[in-house]
């Protein structure tokens, strides 16, 4: 998580940024009352993820309704990653790395013990159709090392 937070967007890769991308758009529609996969559709359907956007929304909307705490996701134009999206991006990394430990710990101080195992399979199906679209999240977050 600490590799990531008040970070610059631009140092994530291609994967990381749809990621960060989709979190602050889920949260912007969820605000404005709009419908959050009709929002991000096309972003998902640009890179081939489509199929990847309904485990995307029941993930979020699962973190949302069964969550310990509100999570602060900035507006889409931040020009820093804040600490919470630090920790979602790490955890979504964990979860395409099948880090059951760091999943499940981290799960436990974000959501109802009672929602972890159906918060954990959205985003386990969510990130094995990313896989197929060719967007690993298990590097998803990591800091790119060919930016100019």
């Amino acid at each position: 998580m600490y590799e990531f937070v008040d970070r610059h967007p631009r140092h994530l890769g291609n994967p990381g940024r749809l990621l960060l991308w989709a979190l602050r758009g889920w949260n912007q529609s969820m605000a404005s009352k709009a419908c959050p996969p009709l929002a991000l559709y096309r972003g998902f359907c640009r890179v081939g993820a489509s199929a990847a956007l309904n485990d995307f929304h029941v993930a979020s909307t699962l973190m949302r309704r069964e969550g310990l705490k509100p999570l602060h996701v900035a507006p889409m134009d931040a020009c820093r990653i804040e600490e919470d999206e630090a920790i979602l991006l790490a955890l979504w990394q964990g979860v395409a790395r099948e880090d059951v430990d760091q999943v499940s710990g981290t799960l436990k101080l974000l959501v109802k013990p009672d929602a972890i195992l159906a918060v954990a399979r959205a985003m386990a199906d969510c990130s094995n159709q990313m896989m197929r679209a060719g967007l690993d999240l298990s590097r998803a977050t990591a800091l790119s090392e060919n930016l100019q």
